[in-house]
């Protein structure tokens, strides 16, 4: 068994190698990168490298026209002239343009260098990843920590409605922001090894079954490393070991190898908070929600990121509502030219709170002459009618159940002139018949 999830595990990785072919093709990078300074398609200007991953290297540009700073994520060459790595290239592309939610990173444009290398224009951020925070400060506040994985399950479960499974979430993956002043903005990034569970359905199957890197060993899912079937349990897994890294300081799996890692994903439970993190005070419950996400059993986990996220906000009221990012950011900007995001009225919607959903609920008539305001975040969202003032479907936050408030009497508005009117006919004939009733009886 143990070797058959490690052979799983290996061959998955092996998989984001280039063929031999390609390899020996490797694009050499000189001291000056040739993309730096040049123009691409004539709008934007590449103006230095900022990183490097395992398939793409990521430049910082800046629009020709506008003036926006940007990011530009392009396919390096060797994987470029791979079919396979192109594909899924743009297959992370078709992903990321599906969506949109302020938690996640916006693509603004895709194009193909002169040397028939694809790229994406995407949102240019500046911050730490949730990895770099926990490398430098340890665990951190359980009270931040689940704010940090709120936001993640906000923008995951509009993912996830969207039909689309993340498949390497990890705090490498997580970016946090400064925005208008307020930190911790989340935003999640990479999509790289996507998986599309509607239209592209079989296409995804195809590309993974060739070996397709699928995601990062240490936060791959007990069903990752056996290599079956996934759907949107498989995320929340991944979540549940980001939150037990961020309260612990320490990643919930670890080991010598590849195989030893994927072994204890599918038997070992990991060391509880107290032996992981002796002295840090966590409360037992926001441990038992953790423990809850990295089930090993999917049936056992959290079956929505919905259901992870009211979790968390029970223990912790008020973590929902979201740092509000300034009107106009210039050097962070998710608008796509000619066309809205959600909440673009001030250039993005925030997550609102409990509050600010229930008195946006409180003017909703629901059935019978009665108006339900809602008593939290879920009942609220549910209850909103008016598509024009209906935040959380802006945002894609997506409610796990449904609750009845406190009912309150509708004040109601002035009636109508019809309204009058009939009442007046049927009250002028009742009189009529009372009358004639009495002429008679007398007779």
């Amino acid at each position: 068994m143990a070797l058959k999830i490690a052979k799983n595990l290996t061959d998955s990785l092996r998989g984001a190698q280039p063929s031999r072919e390609v390899a020996a093709r490797t694009y050499l990078v000189k001291e000056t990168d040739p993309l730096v300074k040049t123009v691409l398609d004539g709008r934007y200007r590449v103006l230095s490298r900022i990183g490097e991953g395992s398939m793409s290297t990521v430049y910082k540009g800046q629009h020709e026209l506008t003036g926006r700073i940007v990011a530009i994520k392009v396919l390096r060459r060797e994987f470029s002239m791979d079919e396979d790595s192109t594909r899924r290239f743009r297959r992370e592309v078709k992903a990321i343009s599906t969506l949109s939610h302020p938690y996640l990173i916006a693509v603004h444009d895709v194009g193909t260098t002169m040397a028939g290398q694809p790229y994406q224009v995407i949102e240019y951020l500046q911050g730490q990843s949730l990895a770099d925070v926990i490398q430098q400060r340890g665990a951190l506040d359980p009270q931040r920590s689940a704010r940090i994985v709120s936001h993640i399950c906000d923008a995951m479960e509009h993912a996830h409605s969207k039909g689309v499974i993340h498949r390497d979430l990890k705090p490498e993956n997580v970016m946090l922001t400064n925005f208008g002043g307020k930190p911790d903005y989340v935003k999640v990034v990479d999509f790289g090894i996507v998986k599309l569970t509607k239209e592209s359905q079989l296409v995804s199957q195809r590309l993974t079954t060739t070996g397709e890197v699928w995601g990062s060993p240490q936060y791959a899912s007990p069903e990752q490393c056996m290599g079956q079937d996934l759907d949107r349990r498989s995320d929340i897994y991944s979540l549940g070991l980001v939150l037990y890294e961020a309260l612990t300081g320490k990643p919930a799996v670890s080991g010598k190898g590849i195989g030893q890692i994927a072994v204890k994903h599918v038997r070992e439970r990991p060391a509880s908070f107290d032996a992981a993190c002796p002295g840090h005070r966590i409360p037992p419950q926001l441990e038992a929600a953790t423990f809850k996400a990295i089930e090993k059993d999917p049936a056992r986990r959290f079956q929505t990121m919905a259901e992870m996220r009211d979790a968390l906000e029970l223990l912790f009221p008020g973590i929902g509502a979201a740092a509000e990012p300034p009107a106009v950011d210039h050097q962070v900007s998710s608008e796509q030219p000619g066309q809205q995001t959600a909440g673009m009225a001030s250039g993005r919607q925030t997550i609102p709170s409990s509050a600010q959903l229930a008195r946006v609920a409180g003017s909703a008539a629901v059935g019978k002459g009665q108006a339900t305001v809602a008593g939290d975040a879920l009942s609220a969202s549910s209850n909103i009618q008016e598509p024009a003032t209906d935040q959380s479907q802006q945002i894609g936050r997506q409610p796990a159940t449904k609750q009845s408030g406190n009912v309150l009497k509708s004040g109601g508005g002035a009636p109508s002139l019809q309204t009058i009117l009939i009442v007046a006919a049927v009250v002028s004939a009742l009189a009529l018949i009372a009358v004639l009733l009495m002429v008679m009886g007398r007779q």
